[in-house]
């Protein structure tokens, strides 16, 4: 219930250096201790045996005893503590009547702070270290010019700004007209005054349309003059020092950003456009040094919640985990107010972008790898299992996963990004309301058509009888992708759409496998009002799919079914680095051998082939609408992976040369 502020120090300019922890402690009505330093823990025993107290410590060095004894140190201000050849040698300095005093415990050196009704301050000097340097770092603090301490509350109020410079850029505007969807792109400063790296990390807007840029490499910037022309984009360094910035969120005008450590809120106190305060919103999450944990992304519910979600410890090469402690590999909500701190959801590999709904859905992309047998759009569930055995922190490893929407094949997408929704309305054509799904390593941005199964009791009864109560099964989420004919320049793996003009905006990075060719890459992607040739719904049922477009096709080609192909395939979730791609109706291989690390593998001919198995589409049904197609697929089955390709015309006589890779469950009645 008491406020205090903490600045940290170093005074290294002599030797030895010496540490600073500079206290403001608010009103108490009670003592207050703070643990200024540890020592050995052998410390503590060795006082219990002997009986002795932090007095006697304080006076066993002759030398130390004759200072007190010369008047050159108060009486027991300057606590002298040694052990086993080292030393903590601290002093305090405060401006304020109160006198604290010095305790040991739990391996400690403690501080006790009487009760004050003002405000005070208090600076601690420390050196620990070799007891032969101690006598230097005593003499430093005893005849040294003592400095006046820092007032620490006129740090909470903002300073001089320390990046005054801006940076201006050209963005290049697409002059395409008869394509429906277009790529801008806003040229990233590089090179910059601050020499600083733009590998795009995660962005978002400000109502005004302003954007607010994080970088893997620890930077912000805030981002002005994002209009429709692009002539003049301006860049202000906002932040710096932040460790591996992969997501960022603006709430209520302020910056929010996930890092290896934890979730930042980054306030501006003086309004020159820098960041003051660097807040530790909520670390609560664990970190190890393996080098593939990252923290991925950050989005928000409707009620205000933060969601992001952690890496497993891959080994280096990709296979296995390194040492695994609790939040590897798992979802996590923290509250408005940054108090509460839970895991949502676990068994993750490395969920490169994840995706919060406009009713609160979790998504997330996961990448091929161990336990996973190819790269896949989750639809999470609150404490629910994706996959990765070594990552479900259960007691008892899961022998079963919860299914993803769907599956992707490597030439799809061989490791995935985020999710983002479309907002209601035609701003960005017809895709209002509905999810889309980012590849960085295809560069791409997917439009996701789903359906929700319920799937059937498959319960007879006689005639007469009365059915028996059967409690209703949860329904499944299913379906699919389609690729956007759009292109990007590196790693796609976060979106926004901006607020003032609605359109969908992308950002990314080069750091392993891609087909991008920059460092880092924000691009905009514009609906022009050109039609759109693309699927929009798909529906499994047990006499075929129907496939809804997002215009109105030509009969002649539709109804064709030679225009159609349709090919399926399965893969293995086992503990191997990804699957093969296996037939429906063959046996399964299992790995081959057991790898130089001892965990199972697929050898090289097994990952190579193909087993897809070629369904026959008997008819094609355009409906009366001319919108949607009926596939007559007699063979039809649940399945991890479908192709439906397809060359037919639209309406208007262009060309609509296309393919839904997706995944069924369950067919659904019809």
């Amino acid at each position: 219930g008491v406020e205090v502020l903490e600045m940290p120090g170093y005074d290294g300019i002599q030797s030895p250096g010496l540490f600073t922890r500079t206290f403001r402690i608010e009103p108490s009505a009670r003592p207050l201790s703070i643990a200024i330093a540890p020592v050995h823990p052998k410390l503590d025993a060795e006082l219990r045996e002997k009986g002795a107290s932090l007095d006697v410590i304080m006076m066993n060095k002759t030398w130390f005893a004759e200072a007190v004894k010369q008047g050159k140190v108060a009486d027991r201000d300057l606590p002298f503590i040694d052990f086993a050849g080292a030393c903590i040698v601290p002093r305090v300095d405060t401006d304020a009547p109160v006198k604290p005093t010095w305790h040991l415990r739990h391996n400690h050196l403690w501080v006790e702070v009487p009760p004050h009704d003002q405000p005070v301050q208090m600076r601690f000097t420390l050196y620990g270290g070799r007891e032969d340097v101690g006598e230097k770092a005593i003499g430093r603090m005893l005849t040294e010019k003592i400095p006046p301490i820092a007032d620490v509350a006129q740090l909470t109020h903002g300073g001089p700004a320390r990046w005054p410079e801006t940076a201006a850029t050209a963005g290049e505007v697409s002059e395409k007209k008869d394509e429906a969807y277009v790529v801008d792109t806003i040229k990233l400063p590089d090179p910059n005054p601050w020499g600083a790296p733009m590998f795009v990390g995660g962005f978002d807007f400000f109502p005004d349309g302003r954007a607010a840029v994080c970088t893997f490499h620890g930077d912000v910037f805030v981002v002005s003059g994002i209009d429709a022309e692009l002539k003049q984009v301006t860049w202000k360094r906002f932040a710096s020092g932040l460790y591996h910035a992969l997501g960022l969120k603006i709430v209520n005008g302020e910056i929010y950003v996930t890092c290896r450590d934890g979730l930042w809120r980054l306030k501006d106190l003086n309004g020159d456009g820098e960041c003051d305060f660097y807040e530790a919103f909520n670390f609560d999450l664990k970190v190890t040094k393996n080098f593939h944990e990252f923290v991925f992304d950050l989005q928000m519910d409707p009620a205000g919640n933060f969601y992001f979600a952690k890496g497993g410890p891959v080994k280096n090469g990709g296979r296995g985990f390194d040492q695994i402690m609790a939040h590897h590999g798992a979802m996590f909500r923290v509250s408005p107010e940054g108090r509460n701190f839970e895991v949502i959801a676990t068994g993750f590999r490395a969920p490169n972008g994840i995706g919060v709904g406009p009713r609160g859905e979790l998504t997330s992309g996961d990448n091929e790898g161990t336990w996973t047998p190819a790269c896949k759009i989750n639809w999470i569930k609150p404490g629910g299992f994706n996959g990765v055995v070594d990552l479900a922190h259960r007691p008892t490893p899961p022998t079963d996963y919860d299914r993803p929407l769907c599956w992707l094949p490597k030439r799809v997408d061989n490791s995935g990004g985020g999710q983002v929704w479309v907002p209601p309305g035609d701003k960005w054509g017809p895709w209002g309301g509905q999810m889309l799904h980012l590849s960085y390593g295809t560069c791409s941005v997917f439009g996701v058509i789903k359906e929700t199964v319920r799937p059937p009791a498959n319960v007879t009864v006689p005639p007469g009888v009365a059915p028996p109560e059967i409690p209703a099964l949860p329904p499944i989420v299913q379906g699919g992708v389609v690729r956007f004919p759009v292109n990007f320049q590196s790693g796609i793996m976060r979106a926004r759409f901006n607020p003032k003009d609605g359109q969908l905006y992308v950002g990314g990075l080069r750091g392993w496998q891609t087909t991008g060719v920059k460092n880092g890459a924000f691009q905009r992607v514009r609906y022009t009002g050109a039609p759109v040739r693309m699927p929009l719904e798909l529906h499994a049922t047990p006499k075929g799919v129907r496939l809804t477009f997002t215009c109105k096709l030509d009969p002649a080609t539709a109804n064709d079914p030679q225009n159609w192909n349709v090919e399926v395939w399965n893969y293995l979730w086992s503990a191997a680095y990804g699957s093969p791609e296996f037939s429906t109706i063959e046996p399964v291989e299992k790995p081959a051998d057991a790898g130089k690390q001892g965990e199972a593998q697929f050898s090289k001919t097994q990952i190579a082939q193909k087993k897809h198995d070629s369904l026959t589409v008997k008819s094609a049904t355009l409906s009366a609408d001319g919108r949607s197609v009926f596939l007559e697929i007699p063979e039809i089955k649940p399945v991890m992976q479908m192709a439906i390709k397809f060359g037919l015309k639209a309406a208007d006589g262009a060309e609509l040369r296309s393919e839904v890779i997706n995944t069924i469950h369950a067919l659904s009645a019809e």
